[in-house]
């Protein structure tokens, strides 16, 4: 009897939550349902760079009051555009993740260059697809007069970073990074080049107003204004060098001058009346004497006589030193000839 007791309850229990329900439902689709919109959302991941075509996407009905902000339901809107972020499958196709031009591809005519990242103090604020101005610091030198800096190139597009080509979420983007990827145009190399070789580069966020004429023509000024100051040092190492070689020939021309031969000829010695006097014989010219010493004086201080060497008797007693080397005085004296 109680058995059969509590299963009736459960029937009646079970047939009221039916009823309940039921009725709920009917409330849901009637006029208080929920009302939905279209959008368009990815069949499959769109990696960053793909373009946007029909067999790409496809529209879904989202609740229209949790329709996510830039997303739409126009074909048109999509037409030519390029994913600038991956979006995964079944996640709306929004406009802030689009881009005009695929800049993840080179095209013809561009050149990816490198440049560390610590060169730039805005490395952390910038991501692929982002323009930026390139400036280089030159310090005072040969060729640089002073401290300088220039603009190198203009509106420059960062291509990537640490290779990767993606625009990241700032929460999945490290800290800092080791190398950004520069996208120029191959008339702007040299002057990228040139600026890394002799200065130290720099980043600065772009004006994103810049043509492409303004970008190239920054390229073309810095390169000028630095074959200008090459040429101008030119002129400074040449006239330098004219001067120096002014100095060397009249140095050269005085030292041919007083390195002149003298002529030809020879010295001799001849002793008179006790005196040793050098003459120096140039043919064609008179004897010169060059150097002649004093006559030899006696023990008492007198000085000799004339002709004491060819007179015995003009001697005075007491001197023998004269007696002795009489024979090298007159016309006697083996030195004579």
């Amino acid at each position: 009897m109680k058995k059969s007791l509590s299963v009736l309850v459960a029937l009646v229990c079970g047939t009221v939550a039916t009823v309940i329900a039921s009725k709920w439902l009917n409330a849901q689709n009637g006029a208080g349902a929920v009302p939905m919109a279209d959008v368009f959302v990815a069949v499959a991941t769109i990696d960053v760079g793909e373009e946007i075509t029909l067999e790409k996407i496809k529209l879904e009905q989202w609740p229209a009051d949790r329709m996510p902000a830039n997303s739409t339901n126009d074909s048109e809107t999509l037409e030519g555009k390029f994913a600038k972020q991956r979006i995964y499958e079944g996640e709306p196709i929004l406009s802030i993740k689009l881009m005009d031009e695929n800049w993840t591809e080179v095209p013809d005519g561009y050149r990816v260059v490198a440049t560390k990242a610590s060169n730039s103090g805005i490395a952390n604020l910038i991501q692929p697809g982002d323009r930026v101005d390139v400036t280089a610091f030159f310090s005072a030198g040969n060729l640089f007069p002073k401290d300088t800096t220039k603009i190198v190139l203009k509106g420059v597009r960062v291509y990537a970073l640490d290779g990767i080509k993606e625009r990241l979420p700032t929460d999945e983007r490290s800290k800092q990074p080791k190398d950004i990827q520069l996208m120029i145009h191959q008339s702007e190399v040299e002057a990228f080049e040139l600026a890394g070789q002799m200065g130290k580069l720099n980043l600065l966020v772009s004006n994103s107003a810049d043509t492409e004429a303004d970008q190239t023509e920054a390229g073309k000024i810095f390169v000028a204004w630095l074959n200008q100051l090459q040429e101008e040092r030119q002129r400074e190492l040449d006239a330098a060098a004219e001067a120096k070689n002014r100095r060397g020939d009249r140095g050269a021309q005085s030292a041919r001058n007083s390195a002149k031969p003298r002529k030809q000829g020879f010295i001799t010695t001849k002793f008179e009346g006790g005196r040793m006097v050098v003459y120096e014989i140039v043919p064609g010219k008179p004897p010169v004497i060059i150097s002649e010493s004093a006559p030899e004086e006696n023990v008492d201080g007198e000085p000799p006589a004339a002709d004491a060497g060819s007179d015995p008797n003009a001697r005075r007693a007491g001197s023998p030193s004269r007696e002795a080397h009489s024979y090298l005085n007159g016309s006697d004296s083996p030195l004579y000839q």
